[in-house]
């Protein structure tokens, strides 16, 4: 499973890595359910982002529910915009930023619980 205190393994992580999330959050992994509002998420997106790089760094997860199961996932894209852009806007309005790196899970041949045209996207922040 993908280690937060090694936040240089985030582009290997799978969606098979996704079933071993521990069941609860803790310091080091937060998750958003595929239920948040886009408005909410980037709020708490922002929130989890700075908080992690003021503790050292942690695993942020869009679209599985607080138990860390996938729960459908959240949309690839916001209008014309894709998710992963959108995260880098939110990500810039945290002052000071620090680095992170967004990884994308999409549904494929029917593994785990994400729905067509959605992902689930992991966020590392160091």
């Amino acid at each position: 499973m993908f280690n937060p205190k090694q936040p240089e393994n985030i582009v290997d992580i799978e969606g098979e890595d996704l079933l071993e999330l521990p069941s609860e959050e803790d310091d080091w992994h937060e998750y958003k359910s595929s239920s948040t509002s886009d408005k909410e998420l980037g709020k708490k997106l922002c929130k989890a982002a700075s908080g992690f790089w003021n503790s050292g760094g942690g695993l942020f997860v869009a679209g599985v529910n607080d138990n860390g199961k996938v729960d459908g996932g959240i949309s690839l894209n916001i209008k014309r915009q894709s998710r992963r852009d959108w995260i880098d806007q939110q990500i810039a309005k945290v002052t000071p930023t620090g680095k992170y790196t967004i990884k994308k899970i999409e549904k494929k041949d029917g593994n785990l619980q994400i729905d067509e045209g959605k992902g689930v996207f992991p966020l590392v922040t160091s």
